[in-house]
């Protein structure tokens, strides 16, 4: 009977530990950018979307990852030669991790340097990279989206500050193909925004699973029905 009741006890702890750790960390900020008056002008039929992820060793460590789906790309470039965002006032250290093809064959810069200006000159809290050859590391249009990944480290707030991307082609004197998003200040931006923030704090809420409450529950059933049937010595 003792057995018993140590498996019931463990059952039970296991299915409050599963509660415990049920609900996923929910991004601290995610923008996605598809319609021409989002992107400045002209989106060039691609979409756009930054999500910043806790990096989880330290306050400052920070993930961002843009995804760039450019299967419906109705520009004039033949590849995306640059990519850049800027969501603190400055950073400390960053590094590309992944990126099409490989993050070796890009160059990235951090607090120097845009998108539109292949890496080269200023821009406080920018981490930028580039195709610099140029070459064809991310053709476009491609039915698969595009994935770039970096660490970084700040000290600032986090908040959306700008997202850059230039298309280019063979020769390497495109103008124009340029995608520049800055801060997003308008009352439908702020309504989403607000809708984002609803779903992250409904993402933290951690949802209790059957199979976890069966399991909770016959534990506890079974200390009760011990409990009745051995009752304690006086």
């Amino acid at each position: 009977m003792r057995r018993l009741a140590g498996l019931a006890i463990i059952a039970a702890l296991t299915a409050l530990l599963g509660l415990a750790s049920g609900a996923a960390a929910a991004p601290i900020l995610t923008a996605t950018f598809d319609s021409d008056a989002e992107c400045g002008g002209d989106c060039f039929g691609a979409t756009y979307t930054l999500v910043i992820d806790d990096g989880g060793t330290a306050d400052t460590n920070y993930i961002a990852t843009l995804t760039i789906d450019t299967s419906g790309y109705d520009g004039s470039g033949d590849f995306i030669s640059a990519v850049d965002f800027k969501v603190a006032s400055t950073v400390t250290t960053a590094s590309l991790t992944s990126a099409p093809n490989s993050a070796a064959s890009w160059i990235t810069v951090f607090n120097e340097g845009q998108a539109g200006n292949e890496c080269e000159g200023s821009g406080n809290g920018f981490v930028t990279s580039c195709d610099e050859a140029p070459s064809d590391l991310a053709p476009v249009p491609n039915a698969t989206a595009y994935v770039w990944e970096w660490t970084f480290t700040t000290s600032s707030a986090i908040e959306f500050g700008h997202l850059g991307v230039k298309y280019d082609n063979e020769a390497g004197n495109l103008p124009g193909q340029i995608i520049s998003i800055g801060e997003v200040a308008d009352e439908a931006d702020e309504a989403d925004e607000a809708d984002e923030a609803d779903e992250a704090d409904e993402a933290d809420t951690a949802v209790p699973e059957p199979a976890a409450l069966f399991l909770l529950g016959s534990g506890l059933l079974v200390l009760g029905g011990l409990a009745k049937r051995f009752p304690r010595r006086k």
